[in-house]
């Protein structure tokens, strides 16, 4: 099925956007095995989630503040995975949050990022992933608070 040959209500009532994009995150999650274990990668993927949430703020006018602080609360979990001060979190919930945010990233996904339309299937995937973990990114955000700190983006820069 060629995507070019999609109309927008095909893409919205969900059955194209849902298979596409389960096919589509599937490549995704096999690339985020490397970035878990290359450091280099990794933190180049997160800065590079850190300046799109920066980007999103400034063009949005705050419009979709709820997705930037998942985003944000992602990158945290991310780094505070693998500095080893939070564990509390399987090793394949943090492969699936890497595969969604490199898809996120990847100007050439199920939706090419040209124009407001390309984004569509990226917000889907930070929901999806919101949703799937949401108890473990509430456990994130909880221990977050208990440890005293709130940690925001400028913290996030070094």
């Amino acid at each position: 099925m060629s995507k070019d040959k999609w109309t927008l209500q095909q893409l919205f009532d969900g059955k194209v956007l849902l298979k596409g994009l389960a096919e589509a995150f599937d490549s995704f999650k096999n690339m985020a095995k490397d970035y878990f274990e290359n450091s280099d990668k990794r933190d180049a993927l997160l800065e590079m989630m850190r300046i799109l949430a920066d980007k999103i703020m400034l063009d949005d006018d705050h419009k979709l503040r709820s997705v930037v602080d998942d985003i944000l609360t992602l990158i945290r979990l991310i780094k505070a995975y693998f500095k080893k001060e939070y564990r509390d979190i399987s090793t394949t919930d943090i492969v699936l949050i890497l595969g969604g945010l490199i898809y996120v990233i990847t100007p050439l996904d199920f939706i090419p990022d040209i124009g407001p339309v390309g984004f569509i299937d990226d917000l889907a995937i930070i929901n999806m992933l919101v949703r799937q973990l949401s108890a473990q990114i509430a456990q994130f955000r909880k221990w977050e608070i208990e440890q005293g700190e709130i940690i925001d983006i400028e913290i996030l820069e070094n």
